[in-house]
C-alpha cells in the first residue's frame, strides 16, 4: 500500500497472476516443519489461560485436540446454534478475555467436493488463500475510533445480546486491549492433505518485513461477510521474503482438531505482540487423488478492560 504497487490478491484470483507478473509479489519455495513435534504448538488437552496467552502472544499460534458437537459446519442454523457459542467457550477459556463476540466466519474449499450439496458447493465457500498475509493491521482500533466519530455501526458498539462487544464509552476501546484470534478447523469427511495451512511464527518475524495492503471486499461474498461488522475496506499485512522465517502447519488436520492463531492485538504492534501471517500452499507430498479441502475459520474478537489484559 505504501509503494502503491500491488494489487490485492484477494476476491479476484486473477490479482495474484498480475501481482507476480509486476514482481510486486514473488513465489518462494519453503521448507514447513510439522507442529505437531513442538511441544509449544500441540495440545491433546485445553490449556490454561496463562499458557495459551503465553503462546498466543509470543509465537502467535498453536493447535488443539478439540472436538466439536455440531454435525454439520455447512449447515448456517447449526453454526449459529452450536458452533459459534462452543468457540467463544474455547476462547473465553483461553484467554479470559472480559467480553467477546464473533466477528466474521469463512467456509474455504479447493478442490471438487463432490459430496456437498449444489447450494454449499462453492455459493457459500471460498477458495483457499495462496498469499502470505495476516487479516489485519497495526491501524485496526484507529480504524473503530475513527467509524465511531462517523457514527458508523460497528461490532464494537453493538449491543451485547446482538453479538457485539456493547462497548458504550469509545474511551474504553482506547484504553482497554483487543484482540481478533482465528480458530480454523479442517472440516471435511477425511483429514485435510491438499492445500493446508502454514503459520509463520511470529517469534521470527521482524517489523521492518511488513508490508500493508488495502484489501476491498467483494460484497457478494456471503459467507464471509454475513457477520462482518468490522471496517470494510480493510487493510492486510503482507510479509517480505526473510530467512529468518520458520514456518509450522499440523498435517492430517481432522475436525476434531483446531488450530488457534493471532490476527491482531493491540497491546503492540505487529510482530511483537504475536501477530504472525499465514497462508495456503502447495504440499508437493499430496496424493494425487487427495480430497478437496474443505475448512472453516471463525475470528473471535476478544477484549479486555485492562491493557494489560
Amino acid at each position: 500500500m505504501e509503494e502503491q504497487v500491488l494489487i490485492s490478491p484477494f476476491d479476484y484470483p486473477s490479482n495474484l497472476q498480475k501481482n507476480l507478473a509486476s514482481q510486486a509479489l514473488k513465489s518462494h519455495e519453503l521448507v514447513v516443519q510439522n507442529g505437531r513435534l513442538d511441544r509449544d504448538l500441540y495440545f491433546v488437552d485445553p490449556l490454561p489461560t496463562a499458557e495459551a496467552m503465553r503462546v498466543l502472544d509470543s509465537r502467535g499460534f498453536f493447535c488443539l485436540k478439540w472436538p466439536s458437537a455440531t454435525t454439520d459446519f455447512w449447515d448456517a442454523s447449526l453454526l449459529m446454534q452450536c458452533y459459534f457459542p462452543e468457540i467463544k467457550s474455547l476462547a473465553l477459556s483461553l484467554t479470559g478475555a472480559d467480553r467477546l463476540a464473533v466477528a466474521s466466519h469463512t467456509h474455504r474449499m479447493q478442490g471438487d467436493a463432490t459430496h456437498l450439496t449444489p447450494a454449499n458447493r462453492g455459493l457459500v465457500a471460498r477458495g483457499a488463500a495462496f498469499t502470505v498475509h495476516n487479516d489485519f493491521s497495526n491501524k485496526l482500533t484507529n480504524q473503530f475510533v475513527e467509524m465511531h466519530e462517523n457514527n458508523m455501526q460497528s461490532i464494537i458498539t453493538d449491543r451485547i445480546n446482538e453479538g457485539g462487544l456493547g462497548l458504550d464509552n469509545i474511551d474504553d476501546l482506547k484504553n482497554g486491549r483487543l484482540c481478533i484470534i482465528n480458530f480454523w478447523r479442517s472440516i471435511g469427511p477425511e483429514p485435510a492433505n491438499r492445500n493446508p495451512l502454514a503459520i509463520l511464527d511470529a517469534a521470527t518475524m521482524g517489523s521492518q518485513d511488513i508490508v500493508q495492503c488495502r484489501h476491498v471486499a467483494k460484497r457478494d461474498n456471503a459467507s464471509f461477510l454475513k457477520h462482518y461488522r468490522l471496517p470494510v475496506p480493510f487493510i492486510n499485512t503482507l510479509t517480505r521474503r526473510n530467512p529468518s522465517h520458520q514456518w509450522y502447519y499440523f498435517p492430517e488436520m481432522d475436525s476434531s482438531e483446531v488450530l488457534v492463531f493471532k490476527n491482531y492485538d493491540s497491546l503492540s504492534p505487529q510482530p511483537s505482540n504475536g501477530v504472525g501471517m499465514h497462508s495456503s500452499f502447495d504440499d508437493p507430498q499430496t496424493p494425487v487423488a487427495a480430497p478437496s479441502r474443505e475448512s472453516l475459520e471463525v475470528r473471535i474478537m476478544c477484549f479486555w478492560f485492562d491493557r494489560d489484559g
